[in-house]
């Protein structure tokens, strides 16, 4: 029966070997901390939308989500797929 080991390497030196081997380059536009990006909003609504679903029984489900909270603002089961039904459920 074989006896296998687990060895654990850190990952900054998994990074820093290859570096040191000349065998991965530098790239300062990576190394910065990433700002983070903050999309406005103009309507507390605005972020929005519909989500379809085909339900076991052949109905189809429409839901309209808010992208920002993920809040259900409205949802329906329809017989079939139509635009009047994703404004109906709004």
């Amino acid at each position: 029966m074989a006896v296998t080991a687990r060895i654990r390497v850190p990952r900054n030196t998994i990074r820093r070997v290859p570096k040191e081997e000349g065998m991965a380059a530098e790239r300062p536009e990576k190394s910065g901390r990433r700002e983070r990006i903050r999309h406005g909003r103009t309507l507390s609504n605005s972020p929005r939308h519909a989500d379809h679903k085909l339900l076991p029984d052949g109905r189809r489900f429409v839901a309209h989500r808010d992208d920002a909270s993920r809040f259900i603002a409205g949802c329906g089961a329809f017989d079939e797929a139509a635009g009047k039904h994703a404004l109906e459920v709004l």
